[in-house]
């Protein structure tokens, strides 16, 4: 079990020294909370919350790619959203467009 936290820890480092060279600055999204704003689940209103107001664009970056699952309950998200925003922003990791991957929650099953 410790190996599994040194490596996250490890993982996370590295993000951090590789982040100004991986600032994802493409399109329309110029920062975090436009890349929320896309998700069409309203999760922008999270981004006061998780992303600090007076830190650089570098560091929000960092803090939004390495927050984890207990960061973003702490910030109010329910359990879809915090999947769907991790979900989100590896896609983006991955190249994918927001725009195109985001879509909107299924609707309240009916009881009959």
């Amino acid at each position: 079990m410790m190996g599994s936290a040194q490596f996250r820890i490890h993982d996370t480092q590295r993000f951090l020294l590789t982040c100004s060279s991986f600032l994802p600055l493409t399109g329309s999204i110029q920062s975090p909370t436009a890349l929320l704003s896309l998700s069409a689940r309203g999760l922008e209103s999270y981004a006061a919350k998780l992303l600090p107001a007076e830190a650089s664009a570098k560091e929000q970056w960092a803090k939004l790619f390495t927050a984890s699952s207990a960061e973003l309950a702490e910030a109010g998200m329910s359990v879809q959203e915090r999947r769907y925003t991790l979900w989100l922003l590896q896609k983006y990791r991955q190249g994918a467009d927001p725009a195109k991957a985001a879509h909107p929650a299924p609707p309240k099953k009916k009881v009959r």
